[in-house]
């Protein structure tokens, strides 16, 4: 190994932390998942080129506060601030390089170990050595600061460049994203996710999400964006009939007028958009998506209002108020929700508060309260990376004119990135629907494996053990749950998604 990446190794661990430049996300779907926020801390060029010194440039100056674009908030990587939709310069560098088996990007410096082909030479019983050659391919060589052509194969979803006679010290700048365009006048894209599932008793296809998406950036600071999704159907192949959970619908999930990437990576924008709460995490079904009114078949978690933020390095505090938006924009009663907290190399946690006032017929008054939280065992152990997560959130909903329930669900969930595009993890989720009633509380216990072949495209299959409290044994009495004395069931998930 060249002097300069020993010096690399040893500067890492002591200021990461103060040198990392245009970090990444979030997460998710691929939302800007809250597993890539946190994983993303244990290496810079996860999402840019190594801010790191070696023979091919010098190490990367870290500016002030106020002008630092380095956070592991959902804004970084994408145009939707709260996570999801278009994917910016990062979130797309990130997807290119990191995410995948084979990548189209450099891979980060110290996921080089990780590739899936040093498996096989386990296997082979062939001896690890990194030579000159390997190490050259690693060392980035300096880009220089210039725009892009109008178009490129290696960015084929975007267009043009932003019009600028002095690029702002906030904006994000080409070249530091290998073939990246990093400031596109136009781009368009969309998340395309099919599941099946398989129970004990039937199984059923259908399409989980369809989204298409789009935004222009027409002057520095200003992005208008626009997200449509495609509320399909629900096929039971068990006898092959055509069992329609609902018709075909098209939904609006955001359009807006964005003023972004001011100082401490703050924004603001109107228009309509969904608002920040809790971790959004890529199965919608989670009951802590679900049963808070964010499932993404749920025609009414949009809403129309205002939300300003900002992500100044690792505090994020995003604020919103709103009218609810019903149908064909009419509105319906009104809401707030406040979403803050602190994303760390090695930690996290935030907390989120919802209040939407509206009639019974579209949800009812609902508040609720969660709060989110991981560990990074992998910013200590750069070779081990295993994510640990989860959340707990509350809510109380009025369901008629008379009844108001409260209600609680929370998940926990453990990742290990076994080799690179490989992800296995092991979860629980569960649900009590009111907290007045007893016996009505169901869960899940599920383990499965992600697989991203290729930038771009992510495979899911993962088995889950769902129980619930029949009836004929309704006869809890105390506050303790033990989930194993009640009744399971198995199912298999699958899902093949693309986003592009």
């Amino acid at each position: 190994m060249t002097d300069s990446y020993n010096k690399m190794r040893i500067f890492i661990p002591k200021r990461i932390a103060s040198i990392i430049f245009l970090l990444l996300v979030s997460a998710i779907k691929i939302y800007s998942l809250p597993l890539y926020t946190a994983r993303s801390g244990r290496i810079c060029d996860n999402c840019h080129v190594t801010p790191f010194a070696n023979s091919q440039q010098e190490e990367w100056k870290n500016p002030p506060l106020d002008k630092r674009k380095c956070n592991l908030s959902c804004q970084t990587c994408h145009t939707e601030p709260n996570g999801g939709g278009r994917r910016t310069a990062v979130g797309r560098y990130y997807s290119f390089a990191t995410l995948p088996i084979f990548n189209q990007e450099k891979r980060p410096y110290w996921d080089n170990k990780r590739n899936i082909k040093d498996l096989l030479k386990v296997f082979k019983l062939k001896k690890k050595s990194y030579s000159k050659k390997k190490k050259s391919r690693n060392v980035r060589k300096k880009r220089k600061q210039s725009k892009p052509d109008f178009y490129s194969w290696s960015d084929p979803l975007q267009f043009g460049n932003t019009p600028s006679t002095k690029q702002s010290p906030y904006a994000l700048k080409y070249g530091l994203y290998g073939k990246i365009n990093a400031s596109p006048f136009f781009g368009f894209g969309g998340n395309l996710r099919g599941a099946f599932i398989k129970t004990e008793t039937s199984q059923a296809a259908f399409p989980m999400q369809m989204d298409f998406n789009t935004d222009l950036h027409p002057a520095e600071h200003i992005t208008i964006a626009g997200t449509l999704g495609v509320l399909g159907q629900a096929k039971d192949i068990t006898k092959g009939e055509n069992k329609s959970l609902e018709q075909v619908t098209y939904v609006i999930r955001n359009a807006y007028l964005k003023l972004h990437e001011l100082p401490y990576q703050s924004y603001a924008r109107i228009g309509a958009f969904s608002p920040a709460f809790g971790q959004r995490v890529e199965d919608h079904t989670t009951y802590t998506r679900s049963k808070f009114g964010f499932d993404l078949t749920n025609k009414n978690s949009s809403v129309f209002g205002v939300e300003i933020g900002m992500a100044p390095n690792y505090p994020y505090l995003t604020a919103s108020f709103f009218t609810n938006q019903v149908g064909n924009y009419s509105t319906n009663g009104w809401g707030a929700a406040l979403n803050m907290g602190w994303r760390d190399l090695a930690f996290g946690g935030g907390t989120s508060l919802i209040i939407r006032k509206r009639n019974i017929e579209f949800g009812g008054d609902t508040s609720a309260l969660s709060f989110d939280w991981y560990f990074n065992i992998g910013r200590y152990f750069l070779t081990i990376p295993i994510v640990f997560s989860g959340e707990f959130a509350w809510g109380q909903k009025k369901d008629s004119a008379t009844s108001t329930r409260t209600f609680y669900a929370n998940f926990a969930r453990v990742d290990y990135l076994i080799f690179n595009g490989i992800n296995l993890n092991i979860n629980s989720h569960f649900y009590d629907d009111d907290f007045k009633t007893r016996n009505d509380e169901i869960g899940r216990f599920g383990a499965g494996v992600d697989i991203n072949i290729v930038a771009s495209v992510k495979l899911i299959i993962e088995h889950r053990w769902k129980w619930s409290i029949a009836e004929d044994k309704q006869w809890r009495r105390g506050n303790y749950i033990n989930p194993y004395d009640f009744l399971f069931s198995n199912e298999w998930m699958i899902q093949l998604h693309t986003y592009l």
